[in-house]
């Protein structure tokens, strides 16, 4: 739609994952700092800022003024939760336990990122379906799935705010179960 090569489309990504790298580099020196839920909670409604914003795209909208900034957005958020993430998950797990806990956690981000994505193909399918083939079809099926997201990301911020225990009770609570 933009007319990109596939380096351009590839370069076009890059603040993507700049940001994810350039948060989960940073990240571990804010963990001395702010708890883990802390750094969920200020993760997590940066990835809704970008997906929300990405709802608003159409085949008009210009790389720097569209798509640009939700990138970056969605890029540091997951970078600021995917660290914590991993250790809130583990930290209540027992050395003994540990391997299987972490390989555990492997698979379950692998098989939710692909039903994730299953998902928001579908949406984004629906979304477009029975219209004529063209970049305004494109752009209403991907709005869509980005709204999906963006419905999938509030859910996150909602058990983050509301649905984790605080404080060491968590730790023991989960070594106390393992």
């Amino acid at each position: 739609m933009r007319g990109f090569s596939a380096l351009e489309a590839g370069l076009a990504f890059l603040p993507l994952t700049a940001g994810i790298f350039g948060a989960s580099r940073v990240v571990p020196r804010l963990m001395s700092r702010y708890s883990p839920r802390q750094l969920l909670g200020a993760g997590a409604p940066l990835i809704v800022a970008g997906m929300v914003w990405l709802t608003q795209i159409s085949a008009d909208t210009a790389y720097v003024t569209g798509l640009l900034g939700p990138m970056l957005l969605f890029g540091l958020g997951v970078g600021l939760v995917f660290v914590p993430l991993n250790v809130l998950i583990l930290s209540g797990v027992s050395a003994r336990d540990s391997g299987a806990a972490s390989g555990l956690l492997q698979t379950m981000q692998q098989v939710g990122g692909s039903l994730g994505l299953a998902i928001l193909v579908t949406v984004s399918q629906s979304a477009s379906e029975g219209a004529a083939p063209g970049p305004e079809t494109l752009i209403e099926g991907a709005t869509a799935a980005f709204a999906a997201g963006a419905a999938f990301a509030v859910a996150t911020c909602l058990v983050i705010f509301f649905g984790m225990r605080r404080g060491p009770a968590a730790t023991t609570a989960a070594t106390a179960e393992a």
